[in-house]
């Protein structure tokens, strides 16, 4: 049911052209953004149209920065699907915990550098200083919620697989994947409790998504020793069937 759920969202994205070849398909979601920015502005348009727009573009880099680390290990995209967190497409990637880990700070990364980029407007003074500048504010303060977002070990966002890759180096696929299932779970709840209990759509929202995202992604995972090493199936996660690698 929830699979199912996932491929519906998935798929309600428009197809916008092309990225080196890669074919780009915008999500939806950012006319619910829009709409969520209008109603909570109280009918304040431009504003909605810049956060929006902002968002997109940060969303765009986010993306090509992937696209970037995925070229770079002999990983690709079959698609791109932006959406307000970054993307919903997966890479097909070798599997090994260094190349998961590359290809899923690339986007991060995107933020990173922007950040370093405008450190000195951050901490100057005038015009460029975000107190003098509303639009730089916005952008700053949206990337940087972009970079956190995508760096918390959550499902529908690069962490889950950041932080995957990252512990699979230490501790082997099974409990790297366990650790961080675990871990997402516990955000998703602690982000539902919290929105339950501020009243804050948002974070109840996002985080009964985060949760069901966990417990699913818990669900599919399989393990299963053979002669000749180790066959990791695991959910396509918004797709059907399985994907089925072999670890050497």
């Amino acid at each position: 049911m929830f699979a199912r759920m996932l491929r519906v969202f998935r798929s309600l994205a428009l197809p916008a052209g092309r990225i080196q070849g890669v074919p780009l398909r915008i999500h939806v979601a950012f006319f619910f953004l829009f709409a969520g920015c209008f109603f909570f502005s109280r009918g304040n348009l431009s504003w909605s149209l810049v956060v929006t727009a902002l968002v997109f573009i940060l969303a765009l880099l986010h993306e090509c920065g992937h696209l970037f680390a995925a070229r770079f290990t002999a990983s690709y995209y079959d698609r791109i699907v932006v959406w307000p967190l970054g993307g919903l497409a997966d890479p097909e990637t070798p599997l090994s915990p260094t190349t998961q880990f590359v290809v899923a700070a690339g986007g991060p990364a995107v933020h990173l550098f922007i950040w370093v980029l405008f450190l000195p407007w951050t901490i100057g003074s005038g015009a460029w200083s975000p107190t003098e500048n509303a639009d730089l504010s916005l952008f700053l303060s949206l990337n940087k919620l972009l970079f956190v977002v995508n760096i918390l070990p959550l499902f529908f966002t690069d962490g889950a697989r950041l932080w995957q890759g990252l512990l699979w180096i230490f501790f082997g696929f099974g409990k790297a994947t366990v650790m961080t299932v675990a871990v997402a779970g516990f955000f998703g709840a602690a982000s539902l409790a919290y929105g339950l209990e501020s009243g804050l759509v948002f974070f109840t929202a996002l985080g009964g998504l985060f949760a069901l995202s966990a417990f699913h992604y818990a669900r599919k995972i399989r393990l299963r020793e053979i002669v000749d090493g180790v066959w990791i199936e695991t959910s396509a996660m918004f797709g059907s069937g399985y994907r089925r690698r072999r670890l050497v």
